[in-house]
């Protein structure tokens, strides 16, 4: 169910029935919202694979080798108890890059288009190389072309494709997510895997396999790459990958990968950390039901400044249909995000779970905190941009958090509606402390616009310039961009680069240039500069 739409369509009868727009292949189909279990192999109704409310996912067989089967059990785990968060001193809890140069006097430049590139199928993913000298995009045609992004010009250096037959003949890959190794030699990637040989009568699709991530060997003599290993798991879709340092900056490397299967796997390099071509997987970490009908002050605040809020209308749609808001919604567990919570010592991250939000204890290997409804049908992304810490006694520490969801859809087909306009959400995740120990979300601010039109996914979000501005893709081929210190502040959008009709999926910054990048549906990867940088290219072709 890779980039859907979930809609809620009305009929005579007044029964009330989900359907899913597919973004990408523009096919839909109409499943019942009843909430249903169903085998993690299976394709559930709705919003993928729905277990039953009472129930936790237990998984089986996390000793690091094979596939684990999830099943839908009573939880007799204890009690999750949650204790003060000391952060640690500054550093690289992940491998992150320096901070990007863009709008580096204050966000007042703009931006205009410097190149557009071409990549086979509809481009879903990209990502820096540490350095920031090579630029990987990920699409749905099996293939991450490597770009040089030394330059301007972004010549082509490498596609990577995996060519082996008893793979190419057999599946239809698409990349979602990749990342590169921190020593640059080895790229990391997945995300959806479908079957030549079997077809799936409801999705109208070929048949989803279980997708592996694949490490390709960059150090090759050849142009293409090789895959030199592959990481089994994940029964579903897996949309993200994150490296990250255990216990801090000096701690092995490891990975956290998040999937629509309603698990999160953390997996350890080879070597202590140190070889990036194998891995084994460390543990599995099952997510759990988000209970919309328990959203109360004990575990979330303030969950959008506006009215009425994504539970409200999930409230007035459910009394409409005469169904539950939990019936309504149905419980998918769709982990489309996850990102560790910088200086956490590597302990919490955090993980965008059907409609909402929830942070998770690595170290536990459980959920520590659940923040449901804050969208209407999937909390999509988001991206965790800076760390508070209080001043004062009477003070608490927060994340900053900028999140991106997707909203329901009211009626059928071309007339169908929105029932909330799109969105998103700067939010400020507080952290336990010994005056308060608990986890609280509060949404602090809504960005939206009039040329933001969002409601397809998976897209992922970012800030740029040091936290002071918001960058999102819109689904009509624009970027929109927010400046965040000034609430007043008008947004800018820009278009004409990607086409029209389709949803742009990322957005990126350069870690040492004053470039922005941008992929899209349509097969294009957008490279926007400031206009300094064209002034001093301008003076620099004069003076020569």
């Amino acid at each position: 169910m890779t980039g859907t739409q979930a809609s809620i369509a009305t009929s005579d009868d007044s029964s009330c029935a989900v359907s899913s727009q597919k973004s990408w292949g523009g096919r839909r189909k109409a499943n019942s919202a009843e909430p249903t279990s169903a085998s993690v192999n299976g394709r559930g109704n709705g919003k993928a694979v729905r277990r039953q409310r009472a129930g936790k996912a237990d998984v089986n067989g996390s000793d690091g080798g094979g596939s684990g089967a999830i099943t839908s059990t009573q939880s007799s785990a204890p009690a999750y108890r949650v204790t003060p968060l000391q952060l640690a001193a500054v550093g690289s809890d992940v491998h992150h890059a320096p901070r990007s140069p863009l709008w580096a006097h204050g966000g007042g430049c703009s931006l205009r288009p410097l190149r557009s590139y071409v990549h086979q199928g509809a481009v879903h993913c990209m990502a820096l190389s540490p350095s920031g000298d090579v630029l990987a995009t990920g699409s749905t045609r099996g293939s991450i072309c490597l770009w040089d992004a030394r330059v301007g010009d972004h010549a082509l250096l490498m596609e990577l494709r995996d060519t082996r037959p008893e793979v190419f003949d057999r599946y239809i890959e698409e990349f979602l997510t990749c990342c590169f190794s921190p020593d640059e030699k080895y790229l990391l990637a997945s995300g959806a895997r479908r079957s030549r040989r079997e077809w799936d009568y409801d999705e109208a699709d070929c048949k989803v396999a279980a997708s592996p991530i694949k490490i390709f060997d960059l150090t090759g003599d050849d142009s293409t790459g090789q895959v030199c290993a592959e990481l089994d798991g994940h029964q579903e879709e897996v949309f993200r990958l994150q490296l990250y340092r255990e216990h801090g900056s000096d701690g092995d490397w490891m990975m956290m990968s998040c999937s629509q299967d309603g698990t999160v796997i953390l997996w350890r390099f080879a070597d202590h950390g140190r070889t990036f071509s194998r891995a084994t997987r460390e543990r599995i970490i099952p997510l759990e039901s988000m209970d919309v009908e328990c959203l109360t002050d004990a575990y979330v605040t303030s969950v959008s400044p506006s009215r009425p809020t994504a539970y409200e209308t999930l409230q007035s749609l459910a009394l409409q249909h005469g169904l539950s808001p939990n019936e309504l919604n149905g419980e998918a567990y769709i982990a489309t995000h996850c990102e560790l919570l910088p200086r956490t010592r590597a302990q919490y991250a955090l993980v965008s779970v059907d409609t909402g939000l929830c942070v998770i204890d690595l170290v536990a290997g459980c959920v520590a905190a659940k923040f449901p409804a804050l969208f209407t049908a999937i909390c999509d992304s988001f991206c965790v941009f800076a760390v508070e810490a209080p001043t004062t006694a009477d003070q608490s520490g927060y994340f900053s958090v900028l999140v991106h969801g997707v909203e329901s859809l009211v009626g059928e087909g071309r007339s169908s509606e929105q029932v909330r306009a799109s969105r998103c959400l700067l939010c400020h995740l507080h952290y336990p402390t010994a005056r308060e120990p608990r986890w609280r979300l509060e949404a602090v601010r809504e960005l939206g616009a009039a040329a933001y039109v969002s409601n397809v996914w998976p897209t992922r979000v970012t800030v740029v310039a040091g936290g002071s501005v918001a960058v999102a893709g819109t689904e009509r081929g624009s970027v929109v961009m927010w400046p965040l210190a000034d609430p007043h502040a008008a947004s800018r959008v820009l278009a004409d680069a990607h086409d029209a009709k389709c949803c742009v999926r990322q957005v990126l910054p350069h870690p040492h240039r004053p470039w922005l990048y941008s992929c899209c549906d349509d097969g294009t990867i957008q490279v926007w500069t400031t206009d300094q940088e064209g002034a001093q290219s301008t003076q620099a072709t004069n003076r020569s």
